[in-house]
């Protein structure tokens, strides 16, 4: 092949589904925390959001817990306030250590999640049924009661 002649890339397909989100019974499930990830803008705000996975009898479902926090000029996580959601997941989920906290100490931990059905648009209009799916409403450390509550 010549070398000044490129190779087309590949053609896109204009093929392309819908990312199925499960609904599930609201109520209480032991959960495990998968990853996390930081959504830069998302209705206005940056966004924390939990992946966990949630087990239902015998089945395991992917869910997401979402909590608003506030990024530095250059991205960088800012410590949260005391009223905010991410406080309550750094205080109750986090150990503490003398160089501050880590996200990264959430994976593969176990807790309890809350869940509870998405049944309004980002209007507050209520959904069709058919496009109503669960999320994780709040994350308990496991044997702390509603005290160890992460609201959302």
């Amino acid at each position: 092949m010549n070398q000044y002649i490129q190779e087309s890339p590949k053609k896109i397909s204009g093929k392309f589904e819908e990312v199925a989100r499960p609904l599930i019974k609201e109520g209480e499930y032991t959960a495990v925390i998968k990853e996390w990830k930081v959504i830069p803008v998302m209705y206005g705000r940056p966004k924390l959001v939990v992946v966990c996975n949630v087990q239902q009898d015998f089945e395991t479902y992917e869910l997401a817990y979402f909590c608003n926090l506030h990024l530095s000029p250059d991205n960088q996580i800012q410590f949260p306030g005391k009223r905010s959601n991410f406080y309550k997941i750094v205080r109750n989920l986090l150990p503490k250590s003398h160089a501050g906290y880590s996200l990264d100490d959430l994976i593969g931990l176990q807790c309890t999640a809350i869940v509870g059905t998405s049944d309004k648009t980002d209007r507050k209009e209520a959904k069709p049924v058919d496009e109503q799916y669960s999320v994780i409403r709040n994350l308990l450390t496991i044997g702390n009661g509603d005290d160890g509550a992460l609201s959302h």
